[in-house]
């Protein structure tokens, strides 16, 4: 158990989507002869191809390079940035699969908690950018999320369940996601949500707007499908 504690400690989210695509038997030949060196990504010494092979002068997210003066990248990075799903989709993976996740999926994994250790999650609104290098492996249910270019800490599960509890009541009371985002009112909508109404959230949501948790939430609060569908189902 001391060993896979220190494994953790020290992977990286390639390693768990290289894993995970080796145990859904999907196959990668390195497109070069390899050799053993730094990588990039990682900065762990491991087998490597060129790192242009993948990464050029034009790659967004250099500063993410754990070694970015190493012109080698390793075979489980270069592995997992060569899957297409790791940046054109949101993804959670705990190294034995790699799920790509909607919205509902995502907010069940942000609620309740990984059900598998270790995990590692991105949530993505360009698909633009490399998410495993951007996401944090978790050892435990409850962690950090990557959404777009910030880590999102949602390991106090009260305090999530809490600004949850309290952004949904106010989507349903009329206070839609763009309102919550940003902060304003529009006047037609004012009178039919109700002045205290409006003023209470306002009061509540100002300090927290800024915060990388906010966003996450924000972004993940129900549709209006999901809402009418919900509205549906009521006895």
């Amino acid at each position: 158990m001391a060993i896979r504690s220190e494994m953790v400690q020290t992977m990286h989210p390639v390693n768990l989507i290289a894993s995970a695509l080796a145990a859904e038997n999907q196959s990668w030949t390195p497109p070069c002869a390899t050799r053993r060196a730094v990588c990039c990504v990682t900065g762990e010494e491991c087998e490597c191809i060129p790192r242009r092979k993948l990464i050029g002068a034009s790659f967004t997210t250099q500063a993410a390079l754990a070694a970015p003066l190493s012109q080698w990248i390793g075979l489980a990075a270069a592995r997992a940035l060569s899957h297409r799903p790791e940046r054109a989709a949101c993804w959670w993976t705990d190294g034995r699969v790699l799920r790509v996740v909607k919205r509902p999926e995502i907010r069940a994994l942000v609620l309740d908690g990984s059900p598998s250790a270790p995990w590692a999650g991105w949530v993505t609104t360009s698909y633009k950018k490399h998410g495993s290098l951007l996401a944090r492996v978790n050892n435990t249910p409850r962690g950090v999320w990557a959404f777009d270019e910030q880590r999102v800490d949602c390991s106090d599960g009260g305090q999530v369940r809490e600004w949850w509890t309290v952004m949904t009541a106010a989507q349903k009371a009329g206070i839609s996601r763009v309102m919550q985002e940003s902060g304003e009112c529009p006047p037609g909508l004012m009178r039919k949500i109700g002045l205290r109404a409006w003023m209470d959230y306002a009061a509540w949501a100002d300090p927290r707007r800024q915060s990388p948790l906010f966003g996450l939430l924000c972004y993940l609060l129900p549709s209006k499908e999901e809402l009418a569908e919900d509205l549906a189902n009521e006895p």
